[in-house]
């Protein structure tokens, strides 16, 4: 990096290339071999965060903007130094907004809590898997507990696993409440487990206690990282609907500096919580929710039979009387006589 820079310079990150906001700079791109901006890239693209934090740390006042200001027109030739150029030239007319990128410590929380969401979905797998092999052996303990990795369905899970099969053992590891139903117990207890079966559940409820401890492990360090943020977190904790875990989230989702969204609006439109509208013209896309609809019959997709023609007073007789007056006339005339 050039120490003899400009003390005004602003850098714009874009897709995979970036340019001085000062005319007088010239173009730099990082990444790549020489002879690759010809080249086109498609889907393998080099992600703009690491450029963003090396650029960062060397101190300058850098922008991420959005691909979208620099997407492909007609006509014009699509390369990595001419976005660079076009998004120098947005960027002198005040064409760009930044995109949010929060603080480094909240980068590191977003990491953390974003690592710790997805062990939770790994384990919630492993558990669903688990109940899937208890369904393949025939034994339907999920109709009965309603947790089966609470203490009384993991304390028969492992039994299980250790070789126990006798149905009346495993209805008695019951616990309070749960005692009520040992005779449903036994009946649901009552399958095909195999030593298969007995392996692979081994190994599931292994891997639920690895992911256990992660996941433990990272809540003291998300707590640790959050420690300079905790008036927030507190308040954040008091709403209702809101557990400590969820305060963590948001605190490293959107940061602390809320001057980044002009208004509610924007924040909730940006965490992609706004109802959508898909309203055209001449069309409308937009349902409401279940919850309004009310029953209705016939159902709104019936639609009621066709009205019989409406008969005009010139095709009721010939006359030009009305269908009323005509209809008498037409009963009491007698037939008329055959022809001869």
């Amino acid at each position: 990096m050039d120490p003899a820079r400009p003390a005004n310079s602003r850098l714009i990150c874009g897709t995979n290339s970036w340019r001085a906001g000062c005319p007088a700079n010239g173009h730099v791109r990082f990444g790549g071999r020489t002879g690759e901006t010809e080249r086109p890239r498609g889907r393998h693209r080099a992600p703009a965060r690491p450029y963003f934090y090396l650029l960062e740390s060397a101190g300058f006042q850098t922008w991420l903007v959005n691909a979208k200001d620099v997407k492909h027109l007609p006509g014009r030739p699509k390369t990595d130094k001419l976005d660079a150029v076009w998004l120098c030239k947005v960027a002198e007319r005040q064409m760009l907004r930044p995109s949010f990128v929060p603080p480094p410590p909240i980068r590191r929380l977003r990491d953390l809590t974003r690592y710790r969401a997805d062990l939770v979905a790994a384990r919630t797998a492993e558990k669903q898997r688990v109940e899937k092999l208890l369904e393949d052996a025939q034994i339907k303990l999920s109709t009965v507990v309603t947790d089966i990795f609470g203490v009384s369905g993991r304390d028969m899970l492992a039994a299980l696993a250790a070789g126990e099969r006798n149905p009346k053992v495993l209805a008695q590891l019951a616990r309070r409440s749960m005692r009520k139903k040992i005779t449903v117990l036994e009946e649901a207890f009552t399958g095909h487990f195999t030593g298969h079966h007995a392996f692979l559940l081994t190994t599931m409820l292994s891997r639920v206690d690895a992911i256990s401890a992660d996941i433990a492990a990272l809540d003291a360090r998300i707590a640790e990282q959050a420690a300079p943020f905790a008036d927030l977190v507190a308040r954040l904790d008091e709403i209702p609907g809101i557990s400590l875990a969820s305060a963590h989230v948001i605190l490293a989702e959107i940061g602390t500096d809320m001057t980044r969204f002009p208004t509610a609006g924007h924040l909730t439109s940006w965490a992609r919580l706004a109802p959508a509208s898909r309203n055209q013209p001449g069309r409308r896309k937009a349902r409401a929710p279940p919850a309004t609809a009310t029953p209705t019959w016939p159902p709104s997709w019936a639609t009621p039979p066709p009205a019989p023609p409406k008969l005009t007073p010139s095709s009721a007789n010939g006359t030009g009387a009305s269908p009323a007056a005509a209809a008498p006339n037409a009963r009491s005339s007698p037939p008329a006589a055959p022809s001869s």
